[in-house]
């Protein structure tokens, strides 16, 4: 899914919560004061990683990879 108004903006913060009975939930936060909000609504959502790429050469280096979201 693409979110056209988020195009150009400029990300302050990426937040995620640990799985829990409700789900899950993302919060991109940007330089303006905006947010986008995504909500994951089932129980067996599991984020197996999260990993910073670099992608301009089209090789998907990771820069950086991350611990997962612990429940």
């Amino acid at each position: 899914m693409k979110y056209p108004e988020v195009a150009g903006k400029t990300v302050e913060s990426v937040q995620a919560t640990a799985p829990t009975d409700e789900g899950a939930f993302v919060d991109i936060r940007f330089t303006d004061k905006t947010s986008l909000w995504i909500t994951f609504t089932t129980t067996k959502l599991t984020i197996k990683d999260a990993s910073l790429v670099e992608t301009s050469t089209g090789n998907y280096e990771i820069v950086k990879k991350y611990d997962p979201v612990q429940p």
